[in-house]
C-alpha cells in the first residue's frame, strides 16, 4: 500500500480460511488489506499457508501467484517473516477443545517482533484424549478389582476366625 510505513504489521483474524483456491472472498481481503499475517482456525488443524501475491491489472486487485500448505509438521514453535510485503501468510490455528473429534489439538500463543518483523507462533500440545480416558478407566477397574478382593479376603478371614473361636 502506498504511504504504508515498514514498520506497520497488519494482521487478519478471520474463523474461515481467507486463503483457499476458490476463495473470492479471499482475493478481495487480500486486495484490500494487504496482511502482513491471517489467522484462522476453521479447520481445526495445525497449518501454514503461504503465498505470493502480484497486482493483477486485468482485475485490479491482487491475485495468488504462489500457494504452499503446510500441514501440521510436529513443529510446536514456527518464526514467521512478514517483512516482504509481497508474500502473505496463513496459520490456521488447532482447535483446543476435545469435542471436535481431530487427534491434535492445541492452544496458541503468538510473540510478535515488530521492529524485525518477525512472529514466533507456538503450541502448547494437549495430550490425547483417549488415551488417558482409557487409562483412568483402566485404573478404576484395578481399583474396583483390588477393593473387592481386599473386601471378599477380609470377611472370610473374620469368618474363619469366628468358627476357630467358636469350635474352643
Amino acid at each position: 500500500m502506498a504511504g504504508q510505513p515498514n514498520n506497520t504489521m497488519r494482521i487478519v483474524l478471520s474463523h474461515q480460511p481467507v486463503l483457499t483456491p476458490q476463495s473470492e472472498f479471499g482475493y478481495e481481503i487480500i486486495s484490500q488489506l494487504h496482511p502482513s499475517l491471517v489467522m484462522s482456525g476453521h479447520e481445526h488443524t495445525s497449518t501454514h499457508i503461504i503465498w505470493e501475491t502480484l497486482e493483477d491489472p486485468l482485475y485490479g486487485r491482487s491475485r495468488v501467484e504462489e500457494y504452499i500448505s503446510n500441514s501440521h509438521t510436529g513443529s510446536s514453535l514456527w518464526r514467521l517473516n512478514v517483512e516482504e510485503r509481497s508474500v502473505g501468510q496463513e496459520v490456521v490455528v488447532p482447535t483446543c477443545s476435545y469435542r471436535m473429534g481431530v487427534p491434535h489439538m492445541a492452544y496458541g500463543f503468538m510473540f510478535i517482533d515488530k521492529d524485525r518483523s518477525i512472529i514466533n507462533y507456538g503450541l502448547l500440545w494437549l495430550p490425547p484424549r483417549l488415551f488417558h480416558i482409557f487409562l483412568y478407566i483402566a485404573y478404576l477397574v484395578t481399583a474396583c478389582f483390588i477393593s473387592i478382593f481386599k473386601y471378599k479376603t477380609s470377611s472370610t478371614d473374620i469368618l474363619n476366625v469366628r468358627k476357630y473361636y467358636h469350635n474352643v
